[in-house]
């Protein structure tokens, strides 16, 4: 959902509250309205077509409605990341270079607890799905919830792996799987919850 958009996104909710916060200080500290309500005053000629009554409770967001959320779209969208994951750590996209340069091989993954590691991995991908349906809300839209994911995957779960990786001096080829990767699962899981929220 565009942020230009007069419906009540989240984020665009969060930067109005912010900015109210602050005007609301500026002027209870020097007075400049008496005894006129200055929540009312400012908020009313701020932007008189948001709905401040139902964005604003004592200048904070109201609580996210965990009912509104699409729990089955949650977890059809962490259920994706396992598709992708199958192919793109498989022998068929980048299975092999991701083996070479994390320094691991098939035998020494085989020795691990592997009904442990996708059960936990599965828990964190639902973690991630619930926390990108929450942020996107209701009615976001294919093209947001795609746009969404790519900022989420890209601007912050990438570039953060980029900084992990530049101290632990790991190579650019695996930043390049493990950061596309992510950028690709995100895309997709934020296009299903967008479509199905």
């Amino acid at each position: 959902m565009p942020l230009n958009d007069e419906s009540n996104h989240p984020l665009k909710l969060y930067v109005y509250t912010v900015l109210f916060d602050e005007m609301f200080h500026f002027v209870d500290e020097r007075n400049l309205f008496g005894d006129v309500n200055n929540k009312f005053f400012i908020t009313s000629f701020f932007e008189p077509k948001f709905s401040f009554d139902v964005i604003l409770t004592n200048n904070k967001l109201k609580p996210m409605d965990l009912a509104s959320i699409n729990y089955l779209a949650v977890v059809v969208a962490a259920l994706s990341c396992f598709v992708v994951g199958y192919f793109w750590y498989s022998p068929l996209l980048f299975g092999n270079v991701w083996l070479k340069e994390a320094g691991l091989s098939r035998e020494k993954i085989a020795e691990t607890n592997m009904v442990l590691t996708f059960g936990l991995s599965f828990i964190l991908t639902l973690i991630i799905s619930f926390n990108l349906a929450a942020f996107l809300g209701t009615d976001a839209g294919l093209v947001w919830g795609i746009t969404a994911g790519a900022l989420a995957g890209i601007g912050w779960v990438a570039a953060s792996l980029g900084v992990l990786y530049l101290f632990e001096r790991k190579s650019l080829k695996l930043f390049l799987i493990n950061a596309g990767y992510q950028a690709v699962t995100y895309i997709i899981a934020g296009g299903i919850i967008g479509v199905w929220q």
